[in-house]
């Protein structure tokens, strides 16, 4: 019998409270003008807005909690794919 479930590729999740980026190219447009505009209208460019990931939520898979570090507030909760750890230059 034919397998006709196939496998996703494997997500990504950053460490625990490492540096994160919103990264837009994850988003498709619809959902990105629905839950991501209002928290990154400026953020087109990934490097604009940096966050502390807080981890995964236990209780919603693929969800993680995010401190922004301009304005000190826990950001949550956004599908964890969506962010990439930084690099040192974005930092």
């Amino acid at each position: 019998m034919r397998n006709i479930f196939k496998r996703k590729p494997k997500k990504i999740i950053p460490r625990q409270y490492s540096f994160v980026v919103f990264d837009r190219t994850t988003v498709p447009l619809e959902m990105y003008e629905k839950y991501y505009k209002e928290t990154f209208q400026n953020s087109f460019n990934t490097s604009d807005k940096l966050f502390i990931f807080l981890g995964e939520v236990p209780n919603a898979r693929s969800h993680c909690i995010l401190a922004d570090l301009v304005t000190g507030t826990v950001e949550g909760i956004y599908h964890t794919y969506n962010f990439r750890e930084a690099t040192e230059d974005e930092c």
